[in-house]
């Protein structure tokens, strides 16, 4: 199936658009566009050619649009901004457009030629390069003077001018030809020269040194004359030196021959020295340009001496040093192998190839100690001043010290970790106690930090483990002592301390130094200076196996409060009490739930409009009720002053606990039940009411 577009289509009204009326896809006889703005960019015509009918527009290709093809109304580019340009065929030829003329010829396996009118001017070759003509240089072949190249019979090098007096060198088939001054520089400092002066011939040399090299199978000659020796250098042979074309020294292979007198500068001190810087009458061989090297014998002692700069290298396949009577060893080196030293003919130090290997007992000394060290110290360091035993290692990884047998070569051993900073100590191939990076230090754990009191922790690994501390004297005390100073009670503000003596475990606070809580050994306990003091719901408990057997509880058996202390007992009655009240003194104890309560009112003097139930509030704790008001568990009174309402002989009067936690007075006769009593009974002059009772608290 086609789409068929129709109606209006052209730049300015393409037929295919989004939003934009006039951006979009319109096409034509043959033709098929795209436009923007309503002006054409780009055609596909039907020869297939792709058109940009504008100079502004370009081909862009790449993310960064690193390659361009446009034409900008003069010229053609092909531009590129990013890598290189790369055109690739066997054959890539550069040619005119309005002749058949070639610029630049390039051909897979073969050369590249340049040519002028089409005429090939240099081509490479597959031996090096082809020139035909004369080359013009403006910038010289690396001599600031040389402009022109030119040649008829040779090529010659002119100055700037070009002209005949600014010749500077001529390359013919004979060589080279220079001017007199004129040099042949090498190096990026002209370090190595050659020229003539028009007098005589230089080799100069200005950096390092300067190396003559042979031929693998040539000597090499230096000759004053033609035809005369001077200096001959024979491809692994002799070096001559001549004088006049006479042989007068020369090398060979066990060492040197001099022919006729052989004078010095300088001196050979053997024997008896004539010169010496020594001021004495022995003989001595002198080498390097200070003497830096002497061999001597001064009469008593002979010497190999380095006495200038860089190193004294004895060199061989094999070293030893030995006495020249009875042949005891000194120091043996061999070859790809050990170095030894020895003690009286006693070999005590060796290399090895993983180390070193010492025979007896090692001393690190560097300065008298006074002491003396133990005959079985494998290795004894002694020094008299401070000194330590070193080790150092990239910061992640371990040092140490392994102890080892012939069953297990790290048994023991004591590491020190440079990745996290602990040190370790190990038995048995364990690790048994780590001091970790903060100073925290555990036994039978490697996390002592982990736990909370964490300066120190001892993880027991099996039952009946932990912490011993042995008296060396059954009359001696032992102490776990916490302290806050360094001097007086701050040493021991806190202790756990054991009397051998009388068998007492103490407790001791706030720089006691005798504990105030002491178990003793029949089991007792005492408290010699404070309080046992339990927090709310705690106490003491009196169940036993027996108890919980008949199902009693151990929370049942718990006496969680003792509790003395005095309240303010108020007399009033129940109807205007906030209006009208006096106030006595009271005193409680406390057992548990059950409290004991005094209650003095005396000598008061209650207002006459009080009225109501006589009741007394204040009470220091809430009442337990089960349903309703409960009555005191006991109650006495005594009162003085008071009215004392009664018919016949069979008064009776008692004290309850209401619901508001009043203590509310009752009374009784033979002819009727309990009834209020009123407080109109206390409103004398003058009264006094004594009253004890006791109740069950609620918690």
């Amino acid at each position: 199936m086609a789409t068929k577009i129709t109606g209006t289509n052209t730049a300015a009204a393409p037929g295919v658009t989004g939003d934009d009326a006039d951006t979009g896809l319109f096409y034509g006889t043959n033709e098929i566009g795209f436009s923007t703005g309503g002006t054409s960019r780009a055609t596909v015509d039907s020869s297939g050619n792709l058109n940009i009918p504008n100079d502004s527009g370009k081909i862009r290709l790449g993310t960064g649009n690193d390659l361009e093809i446009y034409h900008d109304g003069t010229d053609s580019y092909i531009k590129n901004n990013a890598g290189a340009l790369i055109l690739r065929d066997d054959v890539i030829k550069l040619k005119a457009f309005s002749t058949t003329d070639t610029y630049l010829e390039a051909t897979n396996g073969g050369g590249v030629s340049l040519r002028w009118d089409n005429s090939t001017k240099f081509e490479t070759t597959s031996a090096g390069c082809t020139l035909t003509g004369a080359l013009t240089l403006t910038g010289g072949l690396g001599m600031a003077a040389s402009k022109y190249i030119h040649g008829t019979s040779g090529i010659d090098f002119y100055g700037d001018s070009g002209d005949a007096g600014s010749k500077l060198v001529t390359l013919v088939d004979g060589g080279f030809k220079i001017k007199d001054n004129n040099k042949i520089n090498f190096g990026t400092g002209d370090d190595l020269q050659i020229h003539h002066s028009g007098t005589h011939s230089y080799i100069t040399n200005t950096t390092g040194s300067l190396l003559i090299d042979g031929a693998t199978n040539g000597s090499i000659y230096l000759r004053p004359d033609n035809g005369q020796s001077g200096i001959d250098l024979i491809q692994e042979g002799a070096v001559n030196i001549y004088h006049d074309n006479v042989k007068k020294f020369e090398t060979y292979a066990s060492g040197t021959l001099t022919t006729g007198n052989l004078k010095n500068t300088g001196s050979v001190y053997v024997g008896n020295q004539v010169d010496g810087d020594d001021g004495n009458s022995t003989g001595q061989l002198f080498f390097g340009a200070g003497n830096d090297l002497k061999i001597y014998h001064d009469g008593s002692h002979s010497y190999i001496k380095e006495t200038g700069t860089g190193r004294l290298k004895i060199q061989a396949d094999n070293i030893e040093i030995s006495h020249s009577g009875d042949g005891q060893h000194w120091l043996y080196g061999w070859e790809n192998g050990a170095t030894a030293l020895y003690y009286d003919n006693s070999k005590k130090l060796e290399t090895t190839s993983s180390g070193t290997k010492v025979t007896g007992q090692q001393l690190i000394y560097q300065g008298a100690s006074g002491g003396t060290a133990n005959s079985g110290a494998g290795l004894t360091l002694e020094d008299n001043n401070s000194h330590y035993l070193q080790f150092l290692s990239p910061n992640n990884k371990e040092v140490g010290i392994l102890f080892g047998d012939d069953a297990d070569n790290d048994v023991g051993y004591i590491t020190y970790s440079h990745t996290n900073n602990n040190l370790n100590f190990g038995t048995a191939a364990a690790e048994r106690l780590r001091i970790d990076s903060s100073g925290k230090v555990g036994i039978g754990t490697t996390s002592p930090a982990s736990y909370y009191a964490n300066n120190l922790v001892v993880k027991a690994a099996a039952n009946e483990g932990g912490i011993t501390i042995v008296a060396d004297a059954t009359t001696h005390n032992n102490y776990i002592m916490f302290a806050d100073g360094t001097s007086g009670l701050d040493r021991y503000r806190g202790l756990i301390g054991y009397q051998h003596t009388t068998n007492i475990l103490e407790l001791g606070a706030d720089g006691s130094s005798v504990g105030n809580f002491k178990v003793k050994g029949d089991g007792n306990c005492e408290i010699s200076n404070g309080d046992l003091i339990f927090a709310a719901g705690h106490g003491i408990s009196f169940v036993n196996a027996a108890d919980t057997a008949s199902g009693e509880t151990v929370s049942s058996s718990v006496l969680d409060e003792y509790e003395e202390g005095t309240w303010t007992p108020v007399l009033a009655g129940t109807t205007n009490h906030t209006l009208f009240n006096v106030s006595g003194y009271g005193t409680y104890t406390r057992v548990g739930r059950h409290v004991h309560c005094q209650v003095a009112v005396h000598n008061v003097d209650l207002n006459d409009s009080a009225g109501g139930q006589v009741m007394i509030k204040g009470l220091p704790f809430t009442e337990y009720k089960l349903s309703g008001a409960i009555r005191c568990l006991s109650c006495n009174f005594m009162t003085n002053n008071v009215g004392l309402p009664h018919s016949g002989d069979m008064n009776r009067y008692s004290w309850y606990i209401n619901d508001s936690n009043y203590l509310v007075g009752n009374r009784s006769d033979d002819a009727s039940g309990w009834v209020a009593w009123n407080v109109s009974n206390f409103i004398s002059s003058s009264v006094y009411l004594d009253i004890t009772f006791s109740y069950i608290v609620a918690s």
